[in-house]
């Protein structure tokens, strides 16, 4: 397991951004201004703040949902039914109704714009009622922002390890979160598919279907109220929610805008040159079917090393 890095605040701003731009490492940044969010986002307040807008949330029998093996389902809920719902059951009890009759399902939800095919998240916009309350970190470059998404969970939620194409931090509300991360250079243990793991619960890896994984280092952070966490693009990232937890979590280009899909609204699809990359090597690998298989494989094994070059690799000659 990794160290965790924490900065503060009144660190310069000169170290918390040389830190995000130029050292690319995770960090918690502590003690940011970010409103009175901080006090007022108790869930009595967001339910009648906000009311009964409908709001499409994940709803799952499980505390550790997957995406790519689905095991929620989508429900829409008034945003005050949400909030009670997801609020009521902790591991501590609610102290609002008896433990046997609380909802043992679990909920989360990421907010998405109201026109969600054209126009990326950002709950400012979205939900006016509770936009005074928030203050964006003053490290952060308005202009550059890509999106502003509210996060809701239940205590006790594990949310799918997967990466993001944009820089982001995590400003953590309310509750508590554990949040595991893993280096961009432990990509080949963690078996992804596209931007997701196989992998639906770090702390809890079957190691004969997953051998490869015990080579991966965590990175292993432990949230609190006001913390803000910078997550790298790249990152693979695991968030525990360990009470019934409200977070906003903001994106920004970190790269020329042309490089990122211009119709991407989520932040998630792959950089343009990947894409253009890839289309090349499915081009290359459709050239070779005419092959006998084992000529096939061996220029296959030749394309191998060239990448095995370009990452300053060698591999041994019997692989």
């Amino acid at each position: 397991m990794s160290q965790t890095s924490v900065l503060r605040s009144n660190d310069s701003r000169e170290l918390v951004e040389d830190w995000i731009l130029n050292l690319r490492k995770p960090c918690i940044i502590r003690d940011c201004a970010v409103g009175e969010c901080l006090t007022k986002w108790k869930p009595d307040y967001m339910a009648s703040t906000v009311g009964h807008k409908p709001v499409s949330v994940h709803e799952s029998s499980s505390n550790r949902l997957r995406f790519l093996k689905k095991n929620f389902t989508y429900v829409v809920l008034p945003f005050a039914e949400f909030i009670q719902k997801a609020s009521c059951f902790s591991r501590a009890g609610c102290g609002d109704c008896a433990g046997d009759d609380c909802d043992r399902r679990y909920y989360y939800y990421r907010a998405v714009a109201d026109d969600v095919r054209n126009t990326p998240s950002d709950f400012r916009r979205d939900f006016p009622s509770l936009s005074p309350d928030f203050t964006v970190p003053s490290f952060l470059q308005p202009e550059k922002i890509f999106s502003c998404v509210l996060r809701c969970s239940s205590a006790d939620l594990g949310l799918w390890l997967h990466y993001d194409v944009l820089d982001n931090v995590l400003v953590q509300v309310r509750g508590r979160k554990r949040a595991i991360l893993f280096n961009p250079e432990d990509a080949e243990y963690l078996y992804l598919s596209g931007d997701k793991s196989l992998i639906h619960d770090p702390e809890n890896v079957d190691l004969e279907e997953f051998p490869l994984f015990v080579k991966a280092r965590p990175y292993v952070y432990q949230l609190e109220p006001g913390d803000v966490l910078f997550i790298p693009a790249f990152w693979l990232h695991y968030m525990i929610s360990e009470d019934f937890s409200v977070a906003v979590n903001i994106f920004w280009y970190n790269l020329p805008r042309e490089l990122y899909d211009q119709k991407d609204t989520y932040g998630n699809k792959e950089l343009q040159p990947y894409f253009r990359a890839a289309q090349g090597v499915d081009r290359a690998l459709k050239q070779l079917e005419g092959l006998p298989i084992d000529i096939q494989r061996f220029y296959m094994r030749m394309l191998r090393s060239k990448i095995d070059k370009a990452l300053g690799l060698s591999r041994d000659r019997s692989a």
